[in-house]
């Protein structure tokens, strides 16, 4: 009795050689598009739509949806002892029932409800300092100028073909 040979034969392509490791991957994505599903249908309600509402719809018309639970970003525009205001959508709006430390020109993610008069008592917030954000965009200018400079080191534009090459490399 001979021994099976269960390799792949030569003639089979690539694509074939990576099926288990494929499998595995439309596996892994199917459970995380499942897991979105069971995500939105937690946060939704009867009808389908997610539980905060976004603030244009509301804020347009506030008497109409006093109560109601929103989210939002805006921009903090000015602040007192117990509440500020935040900008959005070129309209201004009201923030109490908060403890949180904010600065004018900080980014404020808010989930709330809103109040008669517009204002919103927030439930929850989150604060990206000014400071922070210019730090952040500091770094990645830098970060973009060391990427470039890399890849230009290594790489060039072949003029006459209108490609990369590597530097060095005149088979372009």
């Amino acid at each position: 009795m001979s021994e099976m040979n269960l390799a792949m034969p030569n003639w089979v392509p690539d694509v074939a050689r990576n099926l288990p490791a494929r499998f595995v991957a439309i596996g892994v994505l199917t459970a995380v598009l499942f897991g979105l599903f069971v995500h939105y249908g937690a946060v939704a309600d009867e009808e389908g739509h997610a539980t905060t509402q976004s603030a244009e719809r509301l804020l347009a018309s506030p008497a109409e949806h006093t109560g109601e639970q929103l989210y939002f970003w805006g921009t903090v525009t000015t602040t007192t002892q117990d509440s500020f205001e935040v900008s959005v959508d070129d309209r201004i709006v009201g923030i109490t029932g908060s403890q949180a430390s904010v600065e004018p020109g900080d980014v404020v993610q808010i989930v709330g409800t809103l109040q008669k008069g517009g204002v919103v008592t927030a439930n929850r917030i989150v604060i990206s300092q000014r400071a922070n954000l210019e730090y952040l965009y500091v770094v990645s200018a830098i970060g973009l100028l060391v990427a470039l400079g890399v890849f230009g080191r290594s790489w060039t534009i072949n003029w006459d073909s209108l490609h990369l090459t590597e530097r060095g490399n005149d088979d372009g």
